[in-house]
């Protein structure tokens, strides 16, 4: 994906804190091939009964300690489309920094989606385009520390991190987009989808949580992927400041996300998780087609962006 903000503007909730992946392409060029334990081969599909078939079709043994150049790795995805003929499949490997890795299949079983109505020829400001590019150079050059939540909502009720360049930098970007709501609110209805997802991502920083979950929710079903991810993103970072009048049309679209994709997932699943946690619903008043879903999901994945929170939802009913 190469719409900047997914990967730099708002850090993604993929996985619990301190676990540090990057996305690996399927044909690494780079030199390391030191072997990794496939300890996740994640199936995305709705068609949940073949889902062990297809894991064992990728040829790559669950636990196994393979480098990303094995042939069986190399040769998974060619395997998987033979498999199911006819389908859009989208591979990928999750490698970080230690042995562990994963290979997740995205099997499109989805109609497509409808063009964005009554979008906006607004764009985002040129001033505020070149913070993302900053905050692009920051994040390549800076982790976080120690052992605190590498981010966290402030007192002053914005996104903030414990990364001393991360944090004057949204320092700096509160200073500006708190008063420049308007214009975001403006952009985020941009018929351009990077407009779109950036506006949003700002307002993690305006300091302003009941227009920023407003925004949000309404791009729970933008037609692109990601503004979907930006903006059920800041409702998960935001979550305790939900409005209770708010709770069920966010509890109904992030439902309706736990039917898409990997990430459409993963967000919505951690969404709710922690939409539970918060007290603002729980697993058992979910609608019977949300929680036959989550249950699916819970019972076939054992992926930790995915499988893990949606464990957690099904066992706190359990």
């Amino acid at each position: 994906m190469s719409r900047v903000l997914l990967r730099l503007l708002v850090p993604m909730l993929l996985l619990p804190l301190g676990h540090r992946v990057v996305w690996a392409q399927p044909a690494p060029q780079s030199g390391d091939f030191a072997p990794k334990r496939w300890s996740t081969i994640e199936i995305v599909t709705n068609d949940f009964d073949s889902v062990d078939r297809l894991r064992k079709a990728t040829g790559i043994p669950l636990g196994a300690l393979l480098p990303v150049n094995d042939p069986r790795i190399q040769q998974a995805c060619d395997s998987i489309r033979r498999e199911v003929s006819g389908k859009v499949v989208h591979c990928r490997q999750f490698v970080g920094d230690e042995v562990d890795a994963e290979y997740l299949v995205e099997i499109d079983d989805q109609a497509p989606s409808a063009a964005q109505p009554h979008c906006s020829p607004a764009q985002l400001p040129p001033d505020l385009a070149a913070l993302v590019d900053e905050w692009a150079r920051i994040k390549s050059t800076s982790k976080p520390t120690g052992d605190a939540p590498p981010e966290r909502v402030n007192a002053e009720q914005y996104l903030d991190y414990n990364t001393p360049e991360r944090h004057q930098l949204a320092q700096r970007i509160h200073s500006i987009v708190r008063v420049r709501t308007r214009e975001l609110e403006k952009a985020s209805n941009s018929c351009t989808a990077k407009s779109r997802a950036d506006a949003i991502g700002f307002m993690n920083y305006t300091g302003s949580p009941s227009r920023a979950i407003k925004i949000a929710s309404a791009h729970m079903d933008d037609p692109d992927l990601l503004v979907r991810d930006v903006a059920v993103r800041l409702l998960g970072v935001f979550n305790r400041f939900i409005p209770k009048n708010e709770v069920a049309g966010i509890v109904t679209g992030a439902c309706a996300l736990t039917f898409g994709g990997f990430a459409d997932r993963n967000k919505s699943i951690i969404l709710l998780d922690r939409m539970r946690l918060g007290g603002l619903v729980s697993f058992g008043t979910l609608a019977a087609k949300c929680q036959g879903q989550i249950r699916a999901i819970a019972r076939t994945s054992n992926a930790i962006q995915t499988g893990r929170p949606a464990q957690r939802l099904v066992g706190s009913a359990d």
